[in-house]
């Protein structure tokens, strides 16, 4: 992925924003690293990172939108479990509403494919919008700040690959501990702003 935005700059951004979905904010990660080198700058970086990581979640929304039923039944086919999250996701889209697309953004590998759900269910597309808009920008300001205040030293762990993989696992390791969190706030708040 560095090589893409090595070679494409803020298209390569973009692009990297709009790919990854591992549930790791690598994208953001790497596009910040090119901040801290002096290639690009940090505020049109951090805007594309978002812009990208947006039309990715709106592929997927139109996706669910258009092409749900045959998309579950084909899925069914291959995994009866995967009906079994679809009806939990939905129930807490229902219980949740708006904030639960904000939630999805921080958990780990599944996070941004709950777009499919969103558009399956034909959530409001305006609120759809916004909300992810608000998830992409808390995940993109929340791993690349950080990114980009430990300077040129970020460039060093990238370099390799032994400290990328700790580096990822640390970040999945911070959303999981993110939505821990969000589960006890929410047994100790029962009511939660709905929209």
């Amino acid at each position: 992925m560095s090589e893409l935005i090595q070679t494409y700059g803020y298209l390569g951004v973009f692009l990297a924003g709009a790919l990854d979905h591992s549930g790791t904010p690598l994208g953001v990660m790497l596009s910040i690293a090119f901040v801290t080198s002096g290639d690009l700058l940090l505020l049109p970086t951090l805007i594309v990172s978002i812009l990208g990581a947006l039309s990715a979640d709106l592929v997927f929304y139109f996706l669910g939108f258009f092409a749900s039923k045959k998309l579950i039944k084909w899925i069914n086919k291959r995994n009866q479990a995967i009906d079994n999250i679809l009806k939990k996701t939905k129930q807490m889209l229902k219980k949740y509403g708006a904030l639960f697309l904000v939630w999805c953004r921080f958990i780990p590998f599944l996070g941004r494919y709950f777009s499919i759900v969103f558009g399956s269910v034909r959530y409001n597309f305006a609120v759809f919008v916004i909300f992810t808009i608000i998830g992409n920008t808390l995940i993109t300001l929340g791993f690349g700040l950080p990114t980009f205040f430990l300077g040129n030293e970020v460039n060093k762990l990238f370099q390799n690959p032994y400290t990328t993989f700790w580096i990822v696992f640390a970040t999945i390791a911070l959303q999981i501990i993110g939505a821990w969190i969000w589960i006890k706030l929410k047994k100790s708040n029962k009511k939660l702003i709905h929209f």
